[in-house]
């Protein structure tokens, strides 16, 4: 754990919005998605957050958007098998919900601290996503140290 508060993600959304990926979004009915060269470029952050709100430390990490990590003395072996680890061990069954879903259920996640995927198990049913972002910028970012 004290190791992790030293590293930094290097993350990037290529693998999903960039135009290399226009072929893989023209085969999903129902759903646009906007490609961007800009989806190429790279940020980096704390690979340990500090939530706002509760105060408590949470993993910033995704191996699809987590590109590289770089840290003291992190050797290119090592950068690969904590990679790795770090996609084995945030996306483990003790971390996982899975929501079974019943007619008018509405459910809402915090994304600062959690992931999330659409699962294709619902075919012939409708599927509706409605993004809100709600933002306070009077408080830090959870994503400066």
């Amino acid at each position: 754990k004290n190791r992790l508060h030293k590293i930094t993600g290097i993350h990037s959304a290529s693998a999903s919005y960039s135009p290399d990926q226009q072929d893989l979004h023209s085969q999903l009915s129902n759903m646009t998605i906007e490609t961007s060269e800009t989806a190429k470029s790279t940020q980096e952050h704390p690979l340990v957050c500090k939530h706002p709100e509760t105060g408590k430390p949470s993993l910033f990490f995704n191996p699809t958007y987590v590109r590289g990590l770089k840290g003291p003395e992190l050797e290119t072996a090592k950068e690969e098998e904590l990679m790795k680890w770090l996609s084995q061990w945030t996306t483990g069954i003790q971390f996982t919900f899975r929501h079974k879903w019943s007619p008018g259920d509405l459910v809402i996640w915090d994304n600062r601290s959690t992931q999330h995927i659409a699962l294709n198990d619902y075919k012939g049913e409708r599927r509706e996503l409605n993004r809100t972002t709600v933002s306070d910028s009077t408080k830090p970012s959870l994503y400066r140290p």
